[in-house]
């Protein structure tokens, strides 16, 4: 990162279009290697113990103590420096060499978290426009051109004519159906009459990243297991209660062989991973109580049995009744939707067909993704591998 701060007090470079294919070719290896290294700022933790104010009561050495501290905070923000100097630079050299959507999805993701630090570097919010205004997501593009407009704002500064240049066209005052998921979008407005209330929940709402194509039923969202194995690149991680609808359907099924081929020509970084009940616990007889005796293992032997084909995949089992079914694909979708088993909502619901499904994005502010990734994961490491039943003849 230290090269990566030289070559930006060294050159002209202010943005992608500075970068010839030479300079990118020459730095971008060295970024990678670095911001692999330190996947976020190594100098998180300095600012804390920068901030801490020795008691001169109890210390005889408080005037060494300060400087010591003063050390650290310079420490602090000279690494929060380099380390943002290198993510910016990285994420020009990938908004340089490629103008897909998946690339400039990938920016916006890489420099989230820059402009969630306290003070974030003004640089950042050139690349995030300019990566979202690749995506076609309207929505986003105003909320990232929001938060902008009032950084700014707040240090009464005018908004730089690179980042002028890039404010999201007005969206047209109505709302519709998505054409990818089918479910009804917001279309930037709140109901009327708008409350402080309403106005309130809405922002919050924002700031967790609850996403508009949320819905009142799984097929609402447009990620019923078919749609989620097509979209699938490289990973998909599911939580649930047996999987049945992955495997029940042939159409899915054969859709789910076909995602799992591609995870396996991806190797060793395809991945698909299955939580289900494990149908040998007592959370299984449980279950099977509940549902008065409707209930069948045959999924999670299929699944079982998928792994013995494809390695890619692994299934484990949990000895109680989940809380969240948990969606998670090529860790850039996730969905979440409530389980209230013992209370019998699967059944009001057909089996989960008709709940509601949030889905949640990964780069709002106060995002509630990663927290369900991490109660994926949580799960994930305390289950158990299911392997296939042995055959008997």
């Amino acid at each position: 990162m230290d090269r990566a701060a030289q070559f930006a007090k060294e050159s002209q470079w202010l943005s992608h279009s500075d970068l010839t294919p030479d300079v990118v070719s020459n730095v971008a290896p060295l970024l990678n290697k670095a911001l692999t290294r330190w996947t976020s700022s190594p100098a998180r933790g300095f600012d804390v113990a920068a901030d801490r104010k020795p008691d001169s009561r109890r210390l005889k050495d408080a005037e060494g103590i300060n400087l010591r501290l003063y050390m650290l905070d310079e420490i602090y923000y000279r690494w929060q420096e380099r380390h943002t100097t290198a993510e910016l630079l990285h994420a020009d050299c990938m908004l340089a060499t490629d103008d897909t959507e998946e690339t400039a999805r990938a920016v916006l993701k890489r420099l989230a978290d820059v402009t969630r630090r306290p003070d974030p570097d003004a640089r950042v919010w050139q690349r995030m426009l300019l990566a979202v205004s690749r995506t076609n997501d309207q929505r986003r593009h105003t909320r990232i051109w929001n938060d902008t407009s009032k950084y700014f704002e707040a240090r009464d500064e005018d908004l730089p004519k690179e980042v002028r240049s890039l404010e999201p066209k007005a969206a047209s005052p109505r709302a519709g159906r998505s054409r990818r998921s089918g479910a009804q979008i917001d279309d930037g407005t709140l109901p009327s009459p708008i409350t402080d209330e309403t106005s309130q929940l809405a922002r919050i709402i924002e700031q967790f990243g609850i996403a508009a194509p949320s819905a009142l039923e799984l097929g609402g969202v447009g990620l019923r297991p078919i749609d989620c194995t097509k979209r699938a690149d490289s990973s998909l991680d599911f939580a649930g209660v047996l999987a049945g609808k992955w495997v029940n359907n042939r159409e899915t099924f054969q859709s789910l062989l076909a995602m799992l081929k591609r995870f396996q020509e991806r190797s060793p970084n395809g991945r698909a991973r299955f939580l289900v009940i494990d149908p040998d616990s007592d959370a299984y007889q449980r279950l099977v109580q509940i549902r008065a005796g409707e209930v069948s293992p045959n999924s999670v032997n299929k699944l079982r049995e998928l792994q013995l084909k494809f390695p890619c995949l692994e299934v484990r089992g949990i000895d109680h009744l989940p809380a969240f079914r948990v969606l998670v694909i090529d860790d850039d979708i996730v969905t979440v939707a409530p389980y209230d088993l013992e209370n019998q909502s699967a059944q009001a619901s057909r089996l989960g067909w008709e709940a509601p499904h949030m889905l949640l994005d990964p780069l709002a502010t106060f995002p509630l993704a990663p927290a369900f990734r991490i109660y994926f994961d949580g799960e994930w490491n305390r289950a158990h591998q299911l392997y296939p039943k042995p055959r008997t003849f």
